[in-house]
């Protein structure tokens, strides 16, 4: 399972103003309520991990409304 959301296309999104750090060394939570744009800040940030050279295999992100969690 972990193998198909690692090679799932990220969706195409508009640049968001706001990101995420990418020089820290910690996990990062967002919270907030449901439509506000989390999940898409989260690939926007992956996106430009990509982009900066880290291996798409190293990342993943868990929807957990999704049936199979």
């Amino acid at each position: 399972m972990l193998a198909q959301q690692t090679a799932r296309a990220l969706p195409a999104m508009a640049p968001r103003a706001l990101q995420l750090p990418l020089d820290i060394r910690k996990g990062i939570t967002l919270v907030g309520i449901r439509r506000s744009g989390k999940s898409h800040l989260l690939y926007g940030t992956m996106r430009r991990l990509i982009e900066a050279g880290v291996d798409r295999r190293r990342l993943i992100g868990l929807n957990f409304e999704d049936d199979w969690i």
